[in-house]
């Protein structure tokens, strides 16, 4: 895209885990739906990113895996 485009895109990169308001939303989805079998896409959703980054940011702010969270 560098090349063809006239535009620079900035792709951010999030280290340290999940913005505070993401988290906040996912870890609220979470508590509010406990009763259902969430899949890690669904919350996700609510982050606006994909499953397997979620994951990963999910970690890096929680310490632990999104399903070991309780």
């Amino acid at each position: 895209m560098k090349r063809y485009s006239t535009q620079k895109f900035i792709i951010r990169e999030y280290t340290g885990g999940l913005p505070k308001h993401q988290l906040k939303s996912a870890i609220a989805y979470i508590n509010d739906n406990l009763e259902q079998n969430l899949s890690l896409a669904e919350i996700a959703a609510i982050a606006q990113i994909s499953p397997h980054y979620f994951a990963s940011l999910f970690k890096q702010s929680m310490g632990i895996a999104p399903h070991q969270y309780k």
